[in-house]
């Protein structure tokens, strides 16, 4: 895209004084009796170490509140730090396809969502985190912002989370928490420099570095890292897949200090530069030659000051608050040659949101029970975007230009949530948990500009929108014996439509994204059973679920201005239902093999066809051989059935595929004289350079397969990375 676009005045963004309070979400952190054992992990880390109290208290810290719940939920879902050095990905998505009923939605090197219980995190119905607090925003984009090498662990949680976090947590809630420095805050001052990561990827001669150093002492706990990543386009069995290259900057810091024992203070700081082809997917299909688009650049700064402490006059375990604000911005180009004998330049910018948020909460002992209340709070700004185009008549060589201007109206949303949670024991085989949540979401736009006039009515009639949604979950867990627990649980969610779908517009392809005021809410009703088994060799876990949800959101085709265009609308009603199973087994004290599997059934229940892009039966087998000083070996195996259960207005049936991966890794750190754990790690992708698809990824039926429509994955691919600790 041209940049010497003119540029024509636009609306100017007023922000508002927030009303709200410093509020914040909840952080359920304690365990008894039967709760450890059931929150355990797949297989124990394998290098633990010990830590001090105000370490394992600061780690407990980000955690979601319900890792240790003493009622049934679908078990925690944890990417640990030796699973995170073991690999050596471009994107967090692909770590988290590794979770069953978690899949990955590709857009090219770098972008792309995930799929959790059938939705695309497109669309906001599921719930990121990043260090506990909300990341709203950008939807499409979120997951480019997150460096792999920062991450300390990942935790998942599948199902209804809005009780607890109000909007968006329809379908799940992934908690990244990132690194923070390691060591005695109460010694002398020492510090410590580090390289944290050196990567190299032949799938897209990906290089990365990530540069750490850590100072620590004198109740003082500091980390100030940063990062670079740089990928040409991938390659696939097809060859180069054009437009996914990618190169990510970045700088961080998270620093806390110890006011006193048992109180911390702590600031994180985050600025994070992008530039990333989107070669097919959401945005980009359907891929070169016919579109091109690139984010050019994706923009993040982010601060955060926040305090966790104990007050136990006031009977109170564990009290955090916290506050934050986050900025964002994203300049889109596109080369549209879809239309005839014409070239489209468009441009989209998108200043903002400016998103401010917080959180109190408290968890309150109560003899062998655990009451957790708290309130949190969000306010979203919003600049209406702006887009110009050039659009060339090759036959003629004439261009008309459209100066980039705003072309929707700047609009804000406001969330204040109150919840509580209630884990109440009755017996040594009994449990429940009780929870339940008040929000007050508001919502308001200004009425101009916008990109017809025959949508001015719809604007004036929802220009102040106010929701009070109430949420509530309960569930039932049976100790059968120390080894196998059983559960049940029900739970209602909602999510309000963000600005962004209800206001926002911009250029989509040769038509436009078209605004909707009139959208409302989506609720939703899941049943959940499962059971968990846990023994010295064995764990089983498995989970089914059915969803119902009304007022449903979906993107729908439509014709604007006499131009193919798209709007959110509410098509009524929907229905998901599916399985969730994984396990392992101890062969030997060197073997241990562990698998997965996922299915999802979704429908449109007003019209009765399918949900489109929902993964057909999916799954994982591996192996993990500890061979002590020889490293770890692990071969997988991903497959998928083909899926031919389709809406057949927007994808086509998909062939299965069985791809095996193979993974070294060992700690070296005793080569370098050093006391933290380094890891040298070498892998092999798509050993047998398999040429398959994944179904989660859209692609654009109006044109024939290619490289790009739907999106080849990578074909065969050689890895190497070494990864530090402190």
């Amino acid at each position: 895209m041209q940049r010497y676009l003119p540029r024509a005045a636009g609306t100017g963004f007023q922000q508002r004084k927030l009303t709200a309070a410093v509020l914040g979400t909840l952080a359920l952190l304690a365990s008894q009796g039967v709760v450890a054992e059931m929150a355990a992990d797949v297989a124990a880390p394998a290098h633990a170490k010990e830590t001090s109290p105000e370490m394992a208290q600061a780690e407990r810290e980000a955690e979601l509140p319900v890792i240790t719940v003493s009622a049934g939920q679908s078990e925690i879902k944890r990417v640990s730090p030796e699973d995170l050095d073991s690999r050596s990905v471009a994107n967090v998505q692909t770590i988290l396809d590794e979770i069953p009923g978690v899949s990955y939605a590709r857009s090219g090197g770098l972008g792309g969502q995930i799929v959790m219980r059938g939705f695309n995190s497109n669309t906001p119905r599921t719930l990121l985190l990043v260090d506990g607090e909300r990341f709203r925003g950008r939807n499409t984009l979120e997951f480019n912002l997150i460096d792999p090498n920062q991450i300390e662990r990942i935790e998942v949680l599948r199902g209804p989370g809005s009780s607890i976090y109000g909007p968006d947590a329809m379908v799940g809630v992934v908690n990244v928490i990132t690194r923070k420095a390691k060591g005695d805050v109460n010694g002398p001052m020492t510090f410590t420099p580090l390289v944290r990561a050196l990567e190299y990827n032949s799938a897209s001669d990906m290089t990365s570095i990530r540069l750490e150093g850590q100072a620590v002492g004198n109740g003082l706990d500091m980390l100030v890292g940063a990062s670079y990543r740089s990928a040409n386009n991938y390659s696939s069995p097809d060859g180069a897949v054009p437009n996914s290259d990618f190169t990510v900057g970045q700088f961080d810091l998270r620093a806390g200090y110890q006011l006193q024992p048992g109180h911390r203070l702590e600031l994180t700081l985050k600025a994070a530069d992008t530039e990333s082809g989107r070669a097919g997917g959401i945005g980009g299909v359907p891929g070169w030659p016919l579109v091109v688009q690139r984010e050019d650049p994706l923009r993040e700064r982010y601060a955060r000051l926040a305090y966790s402490g104990r007050l136990e006059s006031w009977g109170v375990e564990q009290l955090q608050a916290s506050v934050y604000v986050r900025s964002l911005y994203s300049r889109l180009t596109t080369e549209n040659r879809t239309q005839t004998n014409k070239l489209t330049l468009s441009e989209n910018i998108v200043d903002g949101p400016v998103v401010y948020g917080g959180k109190v909460s408290a968890l309150l002992p109560m003899g062998q029970h655990l009451l957790t209340v708290g309130t949190d709070f969000f306010h979203e700004m919003r600049k209406g975007a702006q887009s110009g185009s050039a659009v060339t008549t090759l036959s003629t060589g004439k261009t008309v230009i459209t100066p980039v201007s705003q072309n929707s109206p700047d609009a804000q949303q406001t969330d204040v949530g109150l919840f509580a949670q209630l884990d109440y024991v009755f017996s040594d085989r009994w449990s429940a948990k009780f929870g339940g949540r008040l929000d007050y979401v508001k919502s308001q736009t200004e009425t101009s500009p916008i990109i017809s006039p025959a949508l001015q009515p719809a604007y004036d009639r929802n220009r102040e929108r106010t929701d009070r949604p109430v949420t509530g979950q309960f569930s039932l867990a049976y100790r059968w014996n120390d080894k196998l627990t059983l559960w049940g649980g029900a739970g209602t969610s909602f999510r309000v439509p963000s600005t962004i779908e209800s206001f926002g517009s911009s250029r989509q392809g040769t038509g436009y994204n078209v605004p909707n005021p009139e959208l409302r809410p989506e609720e939703g009703k899941t049943l959940e059973i499962g059971s968990r088994y846990n023994s010295e060799r064995t764990h089983l876990d498995i989970t089914l679920f059915d969803s119902r949800y009304t007022d449903f959101i979906v993107r729908t085709p439509i014709t604007f201005n006499g131009l193919a265009s798209y709007q959110n609308q509410n098509v009524g009603s929907a229905r998901v239902r599916g399985i969730e199973f994984d396990g392992s087994q101890k062969i030997t004290s060197m073997l241990r093999a562990y698998f997965n599997l996922a299915y999802v059934h979704g429908t449109d229940t007003q019209t009765d066809r399918p949900l489109a892009y929902l993964p057909p039966l999916n799954g994982r087998l591996g192996l993990r051989a500890d061979l002590g000083n020889s490293g770890r070996f692990e071969p997988a195996l991903r497959w998928a059935k083909g899926k031919h259960r389709l809406d057949t207005a927007s994808e086509r049936s998909t062939v299965g595929y069985a791809v095996l991966d193979l993974y070294w890794s060992k700690d070296v750190g005793r080569w370098f004289d050093r006391a933290g754990r380094t890891t040298l790690s070498v892998g092999i992708s798509n050993v047998f350079d398999q040429r398959y698809r994944l179904a989660t990824t859209v692609e654009d039926i109006r044109y024939p397969t290619s490289t790009t429509n739907p999106l080849l994955e990578t074909g065969r691919a050689f890895s190497v990375s070494l990864k530090s600790d402190f």
